[in-house]
Protein backbone atom coordinates (compact mmCIF):
# COMPACT_ATOMS: atom_id res chain seq x y z
CA UNK A 1 0.00 0.00 0.00
CA UNK A 2 1.37 3.44 -0.91
CA UNK A 3 1.98 5.57 2.18
CA UNK A 4 0.91 9.25 2.43
CA UNK A 5 4.43 10.68 1.91
CA UNK A 6 4.80 8.63 -1.26
CA UNK A 7 1.44 9.83 -2.56
CA UNK A 8 2.48 13.42 -1.89
CA UNK A 9 5.80 12.85 -3.69
CA UNK A 10 4.08 11.41 -6.76
CA UNK A 11 1.57 14.24 -6.88
CA UNK A 12 4.32 16.83 -6.53
CA UNK A 13 6.31 15.15 -9.33
CA UNK A 14 3.33 15.09 -11.65
CA UNK A 15 2.53 18.69 -10.89
CA UNK A 16 6.07 19.86 -11.67
CA UNK A 17 6.10 17.72 -14.81
CA UNK A 18 2.81 19.04 -16.10
CA UNK A 19 3.82 22.64 -15.46
CA UNK A 20 6.54 22.35 -18.08
CA UNK A 21 3.86 22.33 -20.79
CA UNK A 22 2.07 25.44 -19.54
CA UNK A 23 3.01 27.45 -22.63
CA UNK A 24 2.12 24.84 -25.23
CA UNK A 25 -0.62 26.76 -26.99
CA UNK A 26 0.14 30.41 -26.50
CA UNK A 27 0.55 32.30 -29.76
CA UNK A 28 -0.30 35.69 -31.30
CA UNK A 29 -3.90 36.13 -32.38
CA UNK A 30 -2.64 37.16 -35.82
CA UNK A 31 -1.58 33.56 -36.36
CA UNK A 32 -5.23 32.52 -36.41
CA UNK A 33 -5.80 33.71 -39.98
CA UNK A 34 -5.72 30.13 -41.21
CA UNK A 35 -7.87 28.55 -38.52
CA UNK A 36 -10.87 26.38 -39.36
CA UNK A 37 -13.97 28.49 -40.17
CA UNK A 38 -16.75 28.14 -37.60
CA UNK A 39 -19.40 27.95 -40.32
CA UNK A 40 -17.98 24.67 -41.61
CA UNK A 41 -18.48 22.70 -38.39
CA UNK A 42 -22.18 21.96 -38.83
CA UNK A 43 -21.76 20.94 -42.45
CA UNK A 44 -18.86 18.69 -41.53
CA UNK A 45 -20.85 16.84 -38.89
CA UNK A 46 -23.98 16.23 -40.93
CA UNK A 47 -22.52 13.25 -42.79
CA UNK A 48 -20.65 11.66 -39.90
CA UNK A 49 -21.95 8.42 -38.32
CA UNK A 50 -23.65 8.40 -34.93
CA UNK A 51 -20.62 6.85 -33.25
CA UNK A 52 -17.12 5.74 -34.19
CA UNK A 53 -13.87 4.59 -32.59
CA UNK A 54 -10.53 4.40 -34.31
CA UNK A 55 -8.00 1.71 -33.50
CA UNK A 56 -4.84 3.50 -32.48
CA UNK A 57 -1.44 2.57 -31.14
CA UNK A 58 -1.34 4.69 -28.01
CA UNK A 59 2.03 5.78 -26.64
CA UNK A 60 2.95 7.45 -23.38
CA UNK A 61 5.16 10.52 -23.39
CA UNK A 62 8.79 9.64 -22.80
CA UNK A 63 9.51 12.77 -20.75
CA UNK A 64 7.38 15.00 -18.57
CA UNK A 65 7.13 17.62 -21.34
CA UNK A 66 6.70 15.51 -24.48
CA UNK A 67 2.90 15.33 -24.48
CA UNK A 68 2.68 17.12 -27.85
CA UNK A 69 5.26 14.92 -29.65
CA UNK A 70 3.69 11.76 -28.19
CA UNK A 71 0.18 12.82 -29.24
CA UNK A 72 1.38 13.88 -32.68
CA UNK A 73 2.96 10.47 -33.25
CA UNK A 74 -0.39 8.82 -32.52
CA UNK A 75 -2.31 11.21 -34.76
CA UNK A 76 0.10 10.93 -37.68
CA UNK A 77 -0.08 7.14 -37.57
CA UNK A 78 -3.79 7.41 -38.53
CA UNK A 79 -2.53 9.17 -41.69
CA UNK A 80 -0.24 6.23 -42.35
CA UNK A 81 2.86 8.04 -41.10
CA UNK A 82 5.13 6.33 -38.58
CA UNK A 83 7.44 8.68 -36.70
CA UNK A 84 8.58 8.44 -33.11
CA UNK A 85 8.09 11.10 -30.46
CA UNK A 86 11.83 11.75 -30.07
CA UNK A 87 12.07 12.81 -33.71
CA UNK A 88 8.94 14.94 -33.39
CA UNK A 89 10.20 16.56 -30.18
CA UNK A 90 13.39 17.60 -31.97
CA UNK A 91 11.51 19.02 -34.95
CA UNK A 92 9.00 20.80 -32.67
CA UNK A 93 11.92 22.27 -30.70
CA UNK A 94 10.29 20.96 -27.55
CA UNK A 95 12.10 21.93 -24.37
CA UNK A 96 11.44 21.88 -20.63
CA UNK A 97 8.73 24.51 -21.13
CA UNK A 98 6.86 22.28 -23.57
CA UNK A 99 6.03 22.82 -27.25
CA UNK A 100 4.89 26.03 -28.93
CA UNK A 101 1.59 25.79 -30.81
CA UNK A 102 3.09 27.16 -34.02
CA UNK A 103 5.80 24.50 -33.94
CA UNK A 104 3.29 21.71 -33.32
CA UNK A 105 1.23 22.83 -36.31
CA UNK A 106 4.28 23.31 -38.53
CA UNK A 107 5.60 19.82 -37.86
CA UNK A 108 2.21 18.12 -38.22
CA UNK A 109 1.77 19.73 -41.63
CA UNK A 110 5.34 18.98 -42.71
CA UNK A 111 4.53 15.30 -42.36
CA UNK A 112 0.93 15.37 -43.60
CA UNK A 113 1.47 17.45 -46.76
CA UNK A 114 2.05 14.38 -48.95
CA UNK A 115 -1.06 12.58 -47.69
CA UNK A 116 -3.69 14.96 -49.03
CA UNK A 117 -4.46 16.28 -45.55
CA UNK A 118 -3.57 19.43 -43.69
CA UNK A 119 -4.00 20.29 -40.01
CA UNK A 120 -6.03 23.42 -39.35
CA UNK A 121 -6.23 24.96 -35.88
CA UNK A 122 -9.52 25.90 -34.26
CA UNK A 123 -10.03 28.17 -31.27
CA UNK A 124 -13.80 27.67 -30.89
CA UNK A 125 -13.62 24.38 -28.96
CA UNK A 126 -15.19 26.06 -25.92
CA UNK A 127 -18.57 25.13 -27.47
CA UNK A 128 -19.34 21.48 -26.75
CA UNK A 129 -21.63 21.32 -29.79
CA UNK A 130 -19.02 22.80 -32.12
CA UNK A 131 -16.34 20.58 -30.63
CA UNK A 132 -18.51 17.49 -31.16
CA UNK A 133 -19.23 18.46 -34.76
CA UNK A 134 -15.59 18.99 -35.65
CA UNK A 135 -14.32 15.83 -33.99
CA UNK A 136 -17.14 13.66 -35.35
CA UNK A 137 -16.19 14.71 -38.86
CA UNK A 138 -12.48 14.09 -38.42
CA UNK A 139 -12.93 10.73 -36.68
CA UNK A 140 -16.16 9.35 -38.14
CA UNK A 141 -15.94 10.63 -41.71
CA UNK A 142 -12.21 11.01 -42.34
CA UNK A 143 -11.01 8.27 -39.99
CA UNK A 144 -8.30 10.47 -38.43
CA UNK A 145 -7.42 10.95 -34.76
CA UNK A 146 -7.25 14.53 -33.52
CA UNK A 147 -4.71 16.23 -31.22
CA UNK A 148 -6.48 18.47 -28.70
CA UNK A 149 -5.00 21.04 -26.33
CA UNK A 150 -6.45 21.03 -22.84
CA UNK A 151 -5.85 22.15 -19.30
CA UNK A 152 -4.65 19.05 -17.50
CA UNK A 153 -6.13 20.06 -14.16
CA UNK A 154 -9.62 20.26 -15.68
CA UNK A 155 -9.69 16.62 -16.80
CA UNK A 156 -11.91 14.42 -14.59
CA UNK A 157 -9.26 11.76 -13.93
CA UNK A 158 -6.96 14.37 -12.35
CA UNK A 159 -9.63 15.77 -10.08
CA UNK A 160 -7.75 14.75 -6.92
CA UNK A 161 -4.28 15.82 -8.08
CA UNK A 162 -2.88 19.06 -6.69
CA UNK A 163 -0.87 20.73 -9.44
CA UNK A 164 -0.04 23.78 -7.36
CA UNK A 165 -1.67 26.08 -9.93
CA UNK A 166 -4.54 26.21 -12.39
CA UNK A 167 -4.62 25.95 -16.18
CA UNK A 168 -1.80 23.47 -16.69
CA UNK A 169 -1.20 22.90 -20.41
CA UNK A 170 -1.43 19.47 -22.03
CA UNK A 171 -2.00 17.76 -25.39
CA UNK A 172 -3.86 14.48 -25.88
CA UNK A 173 -5.70 12.55 -28.63
CA UNK A 174 -9.40 12.11 -29.37
CA UNK A 175 -10.06 8.93 -31.35
CA UNK A 176 -13.71 8.08 -30.71
CA UNK A 177 -17.11 9.63 -30.04
CA UNK A 178 -20.81 8.90 -29.53
CA UNK A 179 -23.27 11.57 -30.64
CA UNK A 180 -26.20 10.14 -28.68
CA UNK A 181 -24.28 9.79 -25.42
CA UNK A 182 -22.31 12.96 -26.19
CA UNK A 183 -19.04 11.37 -25.15
CA UNK A 184 -15.52 11.17 -26.56
CA UNK A 185 -12.88 8.48 -26.26
CA UNK A 186 -9.46 9.99 -25.65
CA UNK A 187 -5.87 8.84 -25.28
CA UNK A 188 -3.95 10.71 -22.59
CA UNK A 189 -0.17 10.21 -23.03
CA UNK A 190 0.62 11.32 -19.46
CA UNK A 191 1.03 8.29 -17.19
CA UNK A 192 3.05 9.63 -14.30
CA UNK A 193 0.36 8.72 -11.73
CA UNK A 194 -1.11 5.80 -13.63
CA UNK A 195 -4.03 7.95 -14.81
CA UNK A 196 -3.01 8.18 -18.46
CA UNK A 197 -4.22 5.96 -21.28
CA UNK A 198 -7.73 5.63 -22.63
CA UNK A 199 -10.63 7.48 -21.02
CA UNK A 200 -14.20 8.47 -21.82
CA UNK A 201 -15.15 12.09 -21.31
CA UNK A 202 -18.33 14.02 -22.05
CA UNK A 203 -18.47 16.68 -24.73
CA UNK A 204 -19.12 19.29 -22.03
CA UNK A 205 -16.16 18.15 -19.94
CA UNK A 206 -13.75 18.28 -22.87
CA UNK A 207 -15.07 21.68 -23.95
CA UNK A 208 -14.52 22.98 -20.41
CA UNK A 209 -10.98 21.60 -20.40
CA UNK A 210 -10.17 23.05 -23.84
CA UNK A 211 -7.47 25.68 -24.24
CA UNK A 212 -10.07 27.73 -26.12
CA UNK A 213 -11.79 28.56 -22.84
CA UNK A 214 -9.02 30.77 -21.44
CA UNK A 215 -7.54 33.22 -23.96
CA UNK A 216 -4.90 35.64 -22.72
CA UNK A 217 -5.02 39.37 -23.62
CA UNK A 218 -3.68 39.82 -27.14
CA UNK A 219 -3.47 36.07 -27.67
CA UNK A 220 -5.75 33.24 -28.63
CA UNK A 221 -5.53 29.58 -27.79
CA UNK A 222 -6.11 26.75 -30.19
CA UNK A 223 -8.36 24.01 -28.90
CA UNK A 224 -7.83 21.38 -31.60
CA UNK A 225 -5.64 20.59 -34.62
CA UNK A 226 -8.25 19.38 -37.07
CA UNK A 227 -7.11 17.25 -40.04
CA UNK A 228 -8.93 18.26 -43.22
CA UNK A 229 -8.63 17.26 -46.85
CA UNK A 230 -6.77 19.75 -49.02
Amino acid sequence: MTNPPEIARVKKFLASAALTSAFIALHPASALATQAPASSATAQASASPTRAKLTIKGVFQATEYWCAPASASVALRTLGIKVNQATLAKKMRTNKDGSLADNILRVLNAYSKKTGYTYVPSSDAYSSKRLGQRLAHSIGTLGKAVPVQVFLDRLPWYRDVDFGRKNVGHVMIVHGYDKEAKTFIVWDPNNYTGDGGEHRITWAQLAKASFSTNPAPGYSRWGIYQPVKK
